[in-house]
């Protein structure tokens, strides 16, 4: 009883809290939610059926959120609407076309929670994708009225990937394994526990706990500029790659590769840090020797080695390509109406996945976001002060990273893959003040000097 009672009481404490705070602040709370959101999105194995934890933060603070944009005006680009209505569109167009001659499911999907068979009709999933590709994003990123928020919620996303990346890494390399304590997710323990040694972390898959790391290190990496982010920011770059090599994921092992590569080639400051840092890590790997290395699964699947992980590789090349083949030629059959949503988890293919189930108008309205946001992200990246910008551009890169994780992935519908679209929105929203007009100016990084509006990114009137 006694615990009880101080479970209410925080409660009540919390809730006062959040009351006083939100009439000093409309935009707190919500944005507090969106935090909590940010930090949880990745761990998408914490779940009660097929919602998530985070889903359950981030549809809760929606209204709110959408009632602090609107009074606040903020105005969205061009890009995001534009992208959702050509997603309605093709959902509408093969719908209204729908394929006669089929009888069942295109392909058999199961629920990774429950290794069930996923029945979900093509409207439901069509929803399910514009709810990841534009309205989490925007929910994020809505009540963000400043830069720094905008970096502090960055940095709770980069946090919470590291949570779920240490959790994994504690499993892997030690006894501490707390991965089916904290996720209960039953499916992806008896799937992959032998596969020599995939982990999935807070993730329900381990492709999808490899590309999330892979996703968030080329931030991590952008904000190395001096010795002491690199004292800060070197432990979530170590977990970040731990977790992509014991993954297992291919897909992730490439990311991680070409994150370095995009931030070392893109950012001029910095490069000595990530120099040390390849270095100091090559050190460790090679001390610890070759068959440290080569134990790992993501290497052992890379360079078709001869275990568990190496035979499991081979055996998704013969589905994958199978699957690819096949979208192929559904798309070939339907460019323009599709073959139905309920295609769209077919293909190990993010491209082809699109195109065969909602045809060009499926694929031009995604592509409209996702490059909408990398291109926004990319200009800003040089009108920013200094730290945003360099957020600006790892964003970039984490954009690239999952396009490229995408051409062998079968995840399109995953919200975690699309929060850099939404933390560039927060970047977006943050050079405006409350009142939804943009600033006109910012200071300067060497004191009070104001630098003028043209030399920041704001709507065109």
């Amino acid at each position: 009883m006694l615990g009880y009672a101080l479970l209410g009481l925080s409660v009540v404490v919390v809730i006062s809290f959040a009351v006083r705070s939100a009439f000093d602040d409309l935009t707190r709370v919500p944005y507090w939610a969106a935090c909590a959101g940010a930090f949880l999105v990745s761990a998408n194995g914490m779940r009660r059926g097929s919602l998530t934890y985070s889903d359950a933060v981030i549809v809760a603070a929606l209204v709110p959120a959408a009632l602090v944009g609107l009074r606040a005006r903020q105005r969205v680009p061009w890009w995001l609407p534009v992208g959702v209505l050509l997603l309605a569109g093709s959902l509408a167009i093969s719908e209204m076309f729908p394929v006669l001659d089929r009888s069942g499911p295109l392909f058999q999907v199961r629920n990774l929670g429950t290794g069930a068979q996923d029945l979900s009709s093509g409207i439901s999933l069509a929803a399910r994708l514009i709810l990841a590709v534009a309205v989490i994003p925007l929910a994020l990123s809505v009540t963000v009225t400043s830069l720094r928020r905008a970096r502090d919620l960055t940095t709770i996303w980069l946090l919470g990937i590291g949570f779920s990346s240490l959790v994994g890494v504690l499993a892997a390399f030690t006894r501490f394994d707390f991965q089916e304590a904290l996720t209960g997710n039953l499916y992806a323990f008896e799937a992959y526990r032998d596969a020599a040694g995939r982990f999935t972390g807070l993730s329900v898959h381990p492709t999808l706990f490899g590309v999330a790391a892979a996703m968030a290190l080329p931030v991590a990496l952008a904000r190395i500029i001096s010795r002491r982010t690199a004292c800060v920011y070197s432990p979530l770059v170590g977990l970040y790659v731990g977790a992509a090599l014991i993954s297992g994921s291919r897909a992730a092992f490439i990311g991680t590769i070409l994150a370095f590569v995009l931030v070392f080639a893109w950012q001029a400051r910095g490069r000595k840090q990530l120099a040390a840092i390849v270095i100091i890590g090559g050190l460790v790997v090679s001390t610890q020797g070759p068959a440290f290395a080569s134990s790992l699964s993501a290497v052992q699947r890379f360079t078709g080695g001869t275990g568990l992980a190496g035979q499991s590789a081979q055996e998704s090349d013969s589905s994958r390509f199978g699957a690819i083949a096949e979208s192929v030629e559904l798309f070939m059959e339907r460019p323009v109406t599709g073959w139905g949503y309920e295609a769209i988890r077919g293909a190990h293919n993010t491209w082809l996945q699109l195109a065969s189930s909602g045809g060009l108008l499926a694929l031009a309205g995604w592509g409209t976001i996702v490059f909408g946001a990398l291109a926004l992200g990319w200009k800003m990246r040089r009108t920013l002060p200094e730290r945003a910008s360099r957020d600006a551009l790892g964003l970039c890169a984490s954009l690239v990273v999952f396009l490229a994780a995408g051409l062998s992935m079968n995840a399109v519908l995953d919200r975690f893959l699309y929060v850099p679209v939404g933390l560039i929105l927060a970047l977006w929203f943050g050079t405006r003040d409350r009142g939804g007009a943009h600033t006109g100016q910012r200071r300067s990084l060497h004191g009070n000097r104001r630098v003028p509006a043209h030399r920041t990114v704001g709507p065109s009137r």
